[in-house]
Formats: structure tokens, sequence, C-alpha cells
């Protein structure tokens, strides 16, 4: 697991290499353990590499430079230095992530005569990639990466992004300039970086607290997008897309016990993958089924092995998942480590989350993950968590709305019921009153906030701006509602949460792996049948993810199994409750968002003195106006954390 950052000017020599390495040092964290940069030319052919604590003060000849900070979890020698080169074929490779399957590679690349300095899965793909090529190398990979090689024969950048999106990849262009990083805050060290706002997408942001595609907040800064591979060279950048998800509709014809074993066979076979580590792997417990699934089935297979877990808990009884927590303990016989996610914490820990992040928080647990692997890292390096679960198996309560939605009976009931139709539709519509789209519906769910209140936060927002979008994404999948909705989730959503995972455990140096996402059980997951995913029942908890709770039932019982979703819900009312972290809000952000005049926060000292009367929908109304303010003063104003 490591971090990387890159430049490349063509026909400009480095004239400040301080500032690289500065640039590569803010993300120190994603890997403490050693430092590489390597400064190259394409015009020269070569490459040399310098002392990151010592860089040269003049210039130098070479357009080019890559740094890399690495966390060492497989062969713990020097001989996993990165950025990795191979001087004879003039390539050189910078890699985060893992590739779990990586050794079934060797012993063919052995017979071809390449010859190994390490053990690590980077040594195999510099020379997969200098044997196939990069896409034919791509297809082959079945893990989580984000991979940059420079080949200086054919004079070329290739940077990758894993299948779905599980390690960040983002790059800036100004002019000729490319600058690109595994963390969007190390272009703040660069002097030629403006980090300036976007307002084409400001309205989605706002909307969802995300961004769906390739596109940022800001200006000319990109996502590398999940299953893509972008190349940099003398025609410019080009982008282009080597893996997409399963889009036939050819669900496979099985029955039900047939599928809950393949899904528990496929399951079980990633996550034996995923226990490769020369330093020690423990479990994120959140007390739901996935994260306790992994964790049993984790011990189960490590039966001779201290498996441990961890666990961040709430106070408030709404919000624990705390008895199944022990529950869950028991049942895999492992040692459990819970913590509290205090007020003092939270408010110490909101600015650097979002620092972290890059972007505003979308998710107000992202604070309780980064106390999770600060705490983790007293134990293991390595923990797995079960990301994925919701969105791959139809876990969420908007799945099974929009299914009840796609049938007529249900839909005329709600059209015709002025509660249900109040409650359940005009509160999310997108278009008038009297069109009752269940598609529109579905797909404003992922937010918290109505229209109205939308609108009372920032005046000028219409959601037509970039409801097409998604709609077209929805629209452009295969299959009944529940299989589109399945692919939609997979591509916005999931991409989300998956960030909130990497970039709150990296601020720890903590290597997060997610086993219900390997490739291959998303694949099979794409082709379940659509009742054994969602249906149409009477109770919420029997609707949805039907397989995962069957398998959970084996293992933990029907009450453990069918019991109503908490989710890692984190309490806001009780945080925003805290006097120092209202007064802090008061005082140092909303100055802040009245001066930047684009949102209006006046309704933020008014929900303060009614807290215990507000609804869920202003509460993160609240959270988006804070988190936007906190980014647009770190990013914007350019006022960087050091140190982090």
């Amino acid at each position: 697991m490591c971090g990387f950052v890159g430049l490349y000017h063509p026909g400009k020599p480095i004239s400040r290499v301080h500032e690289f390495v500065e640039m590569t040092d803010c993300i120190r964290h994603r890997g403490p353990d050693d430092s590489g940069v390597v400064l190259f030319s394409f015009d020269r052919t070569n490459w040399r590499e310098i002392d990151p604590s010592q860089p040269p003060e003049s210039e130098v000849p070479f357009e080019g430079a890559i740094g890399c900070n690495r966390l060492k979890i497989i062969d713990l020698s020097d001989n996993g230095h990165q950025p990795m080169i191979d001087p004879k074929r003039k390539t050189l490779l910078a890699f985060n992530g893992e590739v779990y399957n990586a050794y079934e590679y060797r012993d063919f690349l052995e017979e071809k005569g390449f010859v190994f300095r390490s053990r690590t899965d980077t040594e195999i793909l510099l020379y997969l990639y200098e044997y196939y090529g990069f896409p034919e190398m791509l297809e082959k990979l079945n893990g989580m990466f984000a991979i940059c090689i420079i080949d200086l024969k054919e004079r070329r950048i290739c940077l990758a992004r894993d299948r779905l999106g599980i390690k960040p990849l983002y790059y800036y262009t100004k002019g000729d300039l490319v600058l690109f990083s595994s963390e969007v805050k190390s272009f703040l060290f660069n002097q030629a970086f403006e980090p300036r706002l976007d307002p084409t997408h400001l309205d989605e942001h706002t909307k969802f607290g995300a961004i769906y595609g390739r596109e940022t907040l800001l200006k000319d800064v990109y996502n590398v997008e999940p299953g893509e591979y972008v190349v940099i060279d003398g025609g410019g950048i080009s982008r282009h897309k080597y893996w997409d998800i399963y889009n036939e509709d050819q669900p496979e014809n099985s029955n039900f016990q047939e599928v809950c074993d393949r899904v528990e066979g496929g399951l079980l076979r990633s996550l034996k993958l995923r226990m490769i580590s020369d330093v020690k792997v423990g479990c994120q417990l959140s007390g739901g089924i996935d994260s306790s699934l992994i964790t049993l089935f984790a011990g189960n297979h490590l039966k001779d092995y201290d498996l441990q877990a961890i666990s961040i808990v709430f106070e408030h009884p709404l919000f624990s998942e705390e008895p199944w927590i022990d529950y869950v303990a028991r049942a895999a016989n492992i040692r459990s480590y819970k913590f509290r996610l205090t007020e003092e914490y939270f408010l110490q820990n909101l600015r650097s989350s979002v620092w972290h992040y890059d972007f505003p928080l979308l998710h107000p647990s992202s604070v309780a993950i980064k106390l999770l692997s600060e705490k983790a890292r007293e134990y293991f390096t390595v923990f797995l968590s079960g990301e994925g679960a919701d969105e791959l198996f139809a876990g969420y309560e908007r799945f099974y709305g929009g299914h009840l939605l796609d049938n007529r009976a249900y839909s005329f009931l709600i059209r015709n019921n002025p509660y249900l139709k109040h409650y359940i539709w005009e509160r999310y519509m997108t278009l008038s009153p009297d069109r009752f789209d269940h598609v529109d519906w579905y797909i404003t769910r992922s937010s918290y906030l109505s229209q109205e209140t939308l609108r009372e936060i920032k005046e000028d927002f219409r959601i037509e701006r970039f409801m097409t979008r998604r709609r077209e994404l929805f629209h452009s999948g295969t299959g009944d509602f529940v299989r589109k909705a399945q692919r939609y989730e997979l591509r916005t959503w999931l991409v989300d949460v998956l960030m909130r995972q990497d970039k709150m455990t990296m601020a720890n140096s903590i290597e997060n792996r997610v086993p219900l996402i390997d490739h291959h059980l998303v694949e099979l997951a794409r082709r379940i049948p659509t009742q054994y995913l969602a249906r149409r029942h009477r109770s919420v908890t029997k609707g949805t993810k039907v397989v995962l709770k069957k398998i959970a039932s084996r293992h933990f019982g029907r009450r453990f199994a069918y019991r109503y979703k908490i989710g890692f819900a984190t309490p806001l009312r009780h945080f925003f409750s805290f006097p120092a972290l209202q007064e802090w809000v008061l005082d140092s952000i909303l100055p802040g968002i009245q001066r930047r005049g684009i949102y209006n926060g006046r309704m933020i000292p008014q929900c303060f003195e009614n807290l215990s009367s507000l609804h869920e929908e202003q509460l993160q109304a609240i959270w988006r106006l804070v988190n936007f303010e906190i980014w647009a003063n770190l990013f914007l104003d350019r006022k960087p954390l050091q140190a982090m």
C-alpha cells in the first residue's frame, strides 16, 4: 500500500525539485515506511533517483518526476522500494494497493527470463507490463490498485485505477503541464496549480455530496475512473476503458439454495486471497451482517491466528450495534476492541478528516472511521471490511421502495393516497407532482435533502443541471428495475463509500481490504436472479439483500439476519448539541459561509436553537454547509494542514 505523486511538463526542465518533494511528503501518511523520488526525461531517455531529504536547489535537466511513499505489507525489506525501476528496459513503476493474484504469474515470468529481486507484487507488475503491455496486463489483475508506469523508450506515462474504484487516482492539467497523485492535496504544494471551484457540478455535489464521473469540484482536476486507464504522451491525454460492470440481461437459472452456496463460496475465495500479508491482519466489525460474515469467515480461515476485530460504538441506543458486535465476537471466537466516538474527538478531527478526504465529507461516519483506523494501528496494519454488500446485493431501502414503485399496483396506491404521495414521493420529486417517475424517486433517495431544503441553502439550485446524466446512467443498464439500480449504485454511491474508507484509513497508514467487491464476485452478483436480490415483501428487512441475509441466517440465526438495519450511522444531532462545536461553527465557519456567498447559512443559528425538533434532512443540510466551508478554506483559500 502506497501513495504516489507525479509531474510531467514537456520541454520544461524542473526548476523547483524541493517543491515536488513537498508534494510527495504531503501524502507520507499513505506510506511512512519508505520514500523515493525519481526524475526522468523522455527527451534524453534517462532517469535519476535523488535523496528526498536533499533535493537539488538549481534547475535540473529533467521534465518529469515521480515520487512514492511505501507502506510495507508484503516483503518488508528494502527490495520493494518505489518507484521501482528496470534499468535495462528503462521502465519506472509506482503502485498503490495490492494485486492478490500477482503471484500466479511469477513462475511464468521467471521462465521468460525475468529475474526477481523481491517478493513484492510491485515487481511482478513491472514485468507483466514489459511482457504483455499495459491493457493486457490490467485485464489479468485481481485486486485494488492505482498504477503509474513511465516508459522512457515509448515516451509515455500510463495511469490506471482498479475495476471498482477502491484506490483513488487524480490528475490535473494546465496547458502542457500534468500533475497526478493518489490525493488531490498534493497539488496544493505546486505553485503552478490553481485551485478553482468548478460551479458546473456544484448543484450535483450539494444534492448528493458527490459527483458522478471523472469531474470533481475543482476545475481541471479529474478522477481516473474505475476500470479506466489514461495515457499521457506526445499526443496529449487519452482515456481508455479496460473493464466495465457486466451489463447483460441474462440472470442465471439457479435455485435459491444454489445461489446462496455460490455466493458464499465466492466470498470465501475472495477472502482467502485477501489474507496474504507479512503484517498482522484484523477486521473492522460494525455489527452489521456484512462485516460480521467477513469476521466469522476470516476467523474460520485463520483458526491458529490471533485474529482481532475493532469497532466504533455510540452511547445513543438508536445508533448502537454494540450488542451485535459482542454477539459476533463470541460466535467467531475472536478478541474485540471497542472505542467510543466522543464529542471532543469529533470536533478536534472534523477539519483534518476533510483534509484527508480531499473534498467535503459526504458521510459523517468518516470521522468515526478515522478514529477506527487510528486505534486499529495499535493492533494491526491491514484490516478487512464489508463495503460493497449493500450496493451489490440490494441492501438499501431505496432498492425496496423503487422495486415496489416499479409495480403498477403499488404505484397506483401511492399516487392516490395523499399521505403516502407526500411522504414517499413529493419530498423527493424532481419533476412536477403530476409526473410520478419512480426512477427519479430512486435516484434522489440517495440524498437526504429535499428540493425545498436545497433551495433554502442555495437559492439558485437547479436539479435539471445534473439529473439528465444520472437518468442516462440508470437507463443504460439492462434488465429490470433492480438490476439497473444495482449497476447504478456500483457506479455512483459505492465509489464514494470506497473513497471514504480508503482516505480515512490511509490517514493512519492502515490498509483496508474489501472482500465483497472482488470483481469475480461482482460479476456473479450481476447474474443472480432479481428475486434473490430484492423482492416485494411486506417487510423491508425481508425485501432487501435477500441472498446475503439468508447466508447470515445460516451462521448467526434469523433474529440476527432479519433485524432492522442501522448501518454505520452517526448521531449528528448529538454532536451538533456539543457547545464547543456550536461555538466553533458560529464563530469560525458561519462567517466564512457568509463571505463566500455560495450558500445561505442563515439556517444554522436557527437550527442550533431548536436541535431537538429538527428533521434529519435539516441536520444533513447543516453538515453539508459546514463541510463545504471547511473544504473551501483548506483547498480554495489554499490554507492546507501541515503534517496531518
